[in-house]
């Protein structure tokens, strides 16, 4: 697992891969505005939001974490 230490580096390592971030919320909004990449999706554990769109991403369910060679990014655990 990749640890993160700045914004610059998390958009290094999403250069040619696959994102997603993971749960829903202004967080999301937030993380997405200082990301260089549009994720795949946003995955969140509410199953309310499954199937539904915000920021022009669709929500999944943590399933969808089964595919491999993804970058996933939890905003929780980012410093804005």
């Amino acid at each position: 697992m990749d640890k993160f230490t700045n914004w610059q580096h998390i958009n290094k390592l999403s250069t040619n891969r696959d994102v997603i971030l993971f749960g829903a919320g202004n967080i999301a909004n937030k993380t997405l505005r200082k990301l260089d990449c549009k994720p795949l999706c946003i995955v969140d554990n509410n199953p309310n939001l499954y199937d539904t769109e915000q920021l022009s991403l669709t929500l999944k369910s943590p399933a969808y974490f089964d595919t491999s060679g993804v970058l996933a990014i939890s905003p929780v655990f980012l410093n804005f």
